[in-house]
C-alpha cells in the first residue's frame, strides 16, 4: 500500500497567500486579489487573510470596503499595529480624519517601526489643516523610515482626499 500525503486547508490557504504576496509586490494587484480569494474560500476567518485583504482593497483605492473588512474583526485584532496602520490609513483615504488621527496614535505606541502610521498621521493632520501637527508627524515618519524606502506619487482617493501611500502598503 502507499499513503498518500495532502496538505490540511490552513496550509493550501498559507501558499495561496504567499503567492498573493508575492502578487502585491510586484504591483499585480487583481491577480493578487484572487490569489487570495482561493485563500478565503479555505479560511475564511483566518486573521492574517483578513488583514491582506484590507491591505489589498485599500491597493485596489477601495478604502470603504477595507474599513467594513477591519471593522468586521475582533477585538483582539485590534490590539495589533498592522491592524491600527490598515484601518488608520484607510480611515485617512475615506476623509474620516479624527477617527484615523485617534487610531494612529495608538497604532505609534503598538508599532516597533512607526514609519508609515507616522506618515498617514501626518496626512490626516495636513488635511485638517493642522499644520505645525502634520510637520511634526512627517518629520517623525522620515525619521522613523530606512534610508531607500520610496513613497509613492500622490493621487486622489475617491473621497476627494489627497493621499500617498508608502510603497510597503
Amino acid at each position: 500500500t502507499s499513503d498518500v500525503v495532502t496538505d490540511s486547508s490552513q496550509q493550501m490557504a498559507a501558499r495561496h497567500l504567499q503567492v498573493a504576496r508575492r502578487m502585491m509586490e510586484k504591483r499585480l494587484f487583481d491577480q493578487a486579489w484572487r490569489e487570495l480569494g482561493e485563500a478565503l474560500k479555505l479560511e475564511p476567518n483566518d486573521l492574517e487573510l483578513q488583514l491582506t485583504k484590507a491591505k489589498i482593497l485599500l491597493l485596489l483605492n477601495k478604502p470603504d470596503e477595507a474599513v467594513a473588512v477591519l471593522n468586521g474583526l475582533d477585538a483582539k485584532s485590534s490590539q495589533s499595529s498592522r491592524f491600527g496602520l490598515l484601518k488608520g490609513s484607510a480611515l485617512v483615504a475615506t476623509g474620516k480624519f479624527d477617527q484615523a488621527i485617534e487610531i494612529l496614535t495608538s497604532a505609534i505606541k503598538l508599532n516597533p517601526n512607526p514609519g508609515e502610521a507616522y506618515y498617514f498621521l501626518g496626512v490626516a493632520y495636513q488635511n485638517k489643516k493642522m499644520w505645525s501637527e502634520a510637520a511634526g508627524a512627517f518629520r517623525a515618519a522620515f525619521e522613523a523610515t530606512p534610508l531607500g524606502r520610496t513613497v509613492l506619487p500622490s493621487r486622489r482617493a475617491k473621497s476627494g482626499v489627497v493621499t500617498t501611500r508608502p510603497a510597503s502598503l
